[in-house]
């Protein structure tokens, strides 16, 4: 009756601990593709083309260098409270809530809002070369999406242990 109930809790953990490990590894991996993008608009903006006028202004960059340290502030952040280091599921799966929550509602604000004028921050995602949109809405949705599942294990992971929990309470009475 109980090696049923350890083995799926055993499963989700390890399930959880490489989900919170792959979101780490993609928050920290569009922080490089945005110092990339940094570096490759203040070359754009420091030795014009003839004939050439920017889109954006250093104050343009300086919100994608926001943007920047965020992500890799998230990144380290999720690193460390991984799941390997505690068993408070719960709390990791409403932390991966609130975060994903957060990332859908900036990129509808930022890449999806239709009017540009009405926004606090400038509307600032220019494309610094070709590939520049592709990168972003893959690495962008990847987060979500990894992010959102990651946050869903977790919330099981805890069930399985409070159904553990529950039958070893019963199995000592």
């Amino acid at each position: 009756m109980e090696a049923p109930h350890t083995k799926k809790l055993l499963s989700l953990s390890a399930s959880a601990r490489r989900q919170v490990l792959s979101c780490s590894v993609l928050f920290g991996l569009y922080s490089f593709y945005l110092l990339i993008e940094v570096l490759d608009f203040l070359a754009l903006l420091h030795s014009k083309e003839p004939d050439y006028s920017a889109t954006y202004t250093i104050v343009h960059v300086a919100y994608f260098m926001v943007e920047m340290v965020v992500c890799l502030g998230l990144a380290l952040w999720i690193a460390i409270i991984n799941p390997k280091r505690t068993d408070n599921y719960i709390l990791l799966g409403i932390i991966l809530a609130a975060i994903t929550l957060f990332r859908i509602i900036m990129v509808y604000y930022l890449y999806h809002y239709s009017e540009p004028t009405y926004h606090f921050v400038p509307y600032i995602y220019k494309l610094a070369n070709p590939l520049s949109n592709f990168f972003r809405f893959t690495f962008i949705y990847l987060q979500i999406i990894i992010t959102l599942i990651a946050s869903i294990t977790c919330f099981r992971a805890y069930s399985a242990s409070r159904k553990l929990q529950v039958e070893k309470s019963r199995m000592d009475t």
